[in-house]
């Protein structure tokens, strides 16, 4: 025969459920990553004003729909004639935000018309932030543009 359910049952079977969930959020808590984007960033943070600056630089001169072109297969950076001379010299940054083994770090090369074109395809599916940082005698430019790659 068999017994009638009552609270107590409805109790245990709650208690139950929630320490089976609990064990299986910390499971899941410890198979995620806790990696920051930048190795040394208390460093680049004391540096962040200059970064501010740059980046009012490149606001003051350009206007970022006509820096950064998006498309299915790649981006087109095209760097105006008044923020270098002879050729940026700088640095183009992609961060996998999710995983730092896949970023990507290039110098600037340009062709003669001031664009560089990064193609998407050695890049994975996923939310990539595009750094770019360059100089000009002593003008420093930065600009950061996020995107997604689909696949």
């Amino acid at each position: 025969m068999m017994n009638k359910f009552n609270w107590g049952h409805g109790l245990t079977i709650f208690i139950l459920l929630f320490i089976a969930t609990m064990i299986g959020l910390v499971v899941y808590s410890f198979q995620q990553s806790n990696e920051m984007i930048d190795d040394n960033y208390y460093q680049k943070e004391m540096e962040y004003q200059t970064l501010i600056n740059a980046r009012e630089k490149f606001n003051s001169i350009l206007n970022k729909d006509t820096f950064i072109f998006e498309n299915e297969k790649s981006l087109e950076f095209k760097f105006p004639k008044s923020t270098f001379e002879s050729g940026p010299k700088g640095i183009l940054e992609l961060v996998k935000i999710d995983n730092e083994k896949l970023d990507i770090r290039i110098p600037i090369s340009v062709d003669n018309s001031g664009i560089q074109v990064l193609s998407k395809d050695s890049l994975v599916r996923g939310n990539y932030r595009a750094r770019i940082k360059w100089t000009n005698k002593a003008d420093s430019f930065y600009y950061d543009h996020s995107f997604f790659v689909y696949k």
